[in-house]
């Protein structure tokens, strides 16, 4: 080495620990977003599945067992308490339900602890599911 190269080491071993941190929390915080997307995705099936158990009896009976049609207010109603009490603190959940099925969107926002330094604060997750009522196989 040059006598005016001294410290160019330690300069390239500063900024290749700059990036690794930030590859570090891009992996971090990946593995967030996806672990909360798993347990939203979980909460919302759960709820949609809730939901469609909710079967209009009297119309079933009507039928002779021939129609399966689902009670929407009991059925989205259902839903919802099945998301609430699977999907994490501070969610969002809208549920659709009708006499054919019930379907869900299921959102929160997560806080990004190591993309802050690249500007992002937070970033929004959704899940969305769809249940329909069948009939069990004869």
């Amino acid at each position: 080495m040059r006598r005016d190269d001294d410290g160019q080491g330690a300069v390239m071993v500063v900024g290749l620990l700059v990036l690794a941190m930030l590859i570090a929390g891009l992996a971090i915080d990946t593995t967030r977003m996806i672990i909360v997307r798993r347990d939203l995705q979980n909460a919302c099936d759960a709820g949609v599945l809730a939901g469609a158990s909710v079967i209009d009896i009297p119309r079933l009976r009507a039928s002779g067992g021939k129609e399966i049609a689902l009670s929407p207010q009991p059925a989205r109603v259902r839903a919802l308490e099945a998301i609430a009490a699977q999907a994490p603190r501070g969610h969002r959940s809208e549920v659709q339900a009708t006499a054919e099925d019930v379907a869900a969107t299921v959102s929160t926002r997560v806080e990004l602890r190591f993309l802050v330094l690249a500007g992002f604060a937070e970033t929004v997750i959704s899940a969305r599911c769809r249940a329909v009522p069948r009939s069990p196989a004869p």
